[in-house]
């Protein structure tokens, strides 16, 4: 009977130890925020994420890419925010994150999609500029 209280009580200790890793690192990453560091907050929110599983993990990954698309990020970047919200989806997270993540996911796909299409429009519009200019005269000797 003592070995098992001994085992429950080291698992009971290593989960509030873990607990308090992520508090930890969680209060380092809302002080970066409140900071302007968002890129940072953003990265110590992956860590997190990356070093755990289950709930805090889909809570670190949906907070990490709801800051890498904060119109005051100067690094925001939507490809690494949608990096971040489909690792949520394939964590265990709540109704309500794994719906707002769900719909992160539609809304940023659209606007990367739309982005690539101007871009790869734009280039097309350059390449048919240059077709139109005449070509250069060849000397005939």
């Amino acid at each position: 009977m003592n070995k098992y209280k001994f085992i429950s009580g080291v698992l009971i200790g290593s989960m509030l130890f873990m607990g308090c890793a992520v508090s930890k690192l969680s209060t380092k990453a809302d002080k970066l925020e409140q900071q302007g560091q968002l890129a940072q907050a953003a990265e110590m929110q992956e860590q997190i994420a990356g070093e755990h599983t289950g709930m805090a993990a889909a809570k670190a990954w949906y907070a990490a890419g709801k800051l890498w698309i904060d119109p005051d990020n100067p690094q925001k970047s939507f490809k690494r925010a949608l990096t971040c919200f489909y690792r949520v989806d394939h964590t265990k997270a709540s109704k309500q994150i794994a719906a707002d993540t769900r719909l992160w996911i539609s809304i940023l796909t659209q606007l990367v999609s739309a982005k690539e299409t101007g871009a790869a429009l734009k280039d097309a519009a350059e390449g048919s500029e240059r077709l139109r200019q005449p070509a250069p005269a060849i000397p005939i000797k």
